[in-house]
């Protein structure tokens, strides 16, 4: 998290930066990044995982609950729109995001 923190604080502009981050909306990783750049959407309340069940190490989960996808940007990017893609191909559910260029 120091390298991807230390590179957001040396590219101030243009970039998006997509990622399944696996961060909780209590994480305080999250935290950091949102200092930096913005979140494109959707907002973090929206859940991306999990579409299938899922168990490890005691943790088990069987409903969509978790947002652990994101995409972020520079202040200077424009965001048009953004949207969770439903899918049965993943236990992931992809974010679309479009933006102005």
């Amino acid at each position: 998290m120091e390298r991807l923190l230390d590179f957001f604080e040396g590219h101030r502009g243009n970039f998006v930066f997509p990622g399944d981050l696996n961060l909780g909306l209590d994480s305080s990783s999250l935290k950091y990044i949102d200092k930096y750049v913005k979140n494109c959407g959707p907002a973090y309340d929206k859940p991306t995982w999990t579409t299938k069940p899922f168990s490890y190490n005691d943790f088990e989960e069987d409903e969509v609950r978790w947002h652990l996808e994101y995409v972020f940007a520079t202040q200077d990017i424009v965001v048009l729109s953004s949207e969770i893609i439903q899918t049965n191909y993943s236990d992931h559910l992809p974010i679309l995001v479009e933006i102005e260029v």
